[in-house]
C-alpha cells in the first residue's frame, strides 16, 4: 500500500511545486519548496484520498519532512480503512 500512496503524493505534488522532479526521497522544504498554505493543502489531499488523520506535530516533525516518510505514516494510519477513491461520495467528508 505504501508504493499507491507515495505514487499519489508524487501526482498530487505535481499541483504544489514547481520542481521538475519529485521523488520519494524529495524534502518538502528544501527540495520541493512547499510553503506552509501548500504544505496544509497537500496533507488535506492525502486525509480525504486515504481517510486519515494526519496530527501538525508529526508533519511538522523532520522524519516526516520526506514524501516516503511520510507515506510509510500515512499507510500506518490508514493500515485498516479503504481508500478514499474506494469509498462512496456520500462517505466522505471534507477537512477544513
Amino acid at each position: 500500500m505504501t508504493s499507491q500512496i507515495v505514487d499519489f503524493m508524487v501526482d498530487r505534488l505535481k499541483d504544489y511545486t514547481a520542481s521538475s522532479e519529485i521523488l520519494p526521497s524529495s524534502d518538502f522544504v528544501r527540495d520541493l519548496e512547499l510553503d506552509s498554505f501548500s504544505a496544509l493543502q497537500f496533507i488535506m489531499d492525502i486525509e480525504l484520498e486515504f481517510d486519515c488523520s494526519i496530527p501538525a506535530a508529526k508533519f511538522s516533525r523532520e522524519e516526516y519532512r520526506v514524501v516516503s516518510n511520510l507515506a510509510g505514516l500515512v499507510a500506518e494510519l490508514s493500515s485498516h480503512r479503504p481508500m478514499g477513491s474506494e469509498l462512496k461520495n456520500e462517505q466522505r467528508y471534507a477537512v477544513i
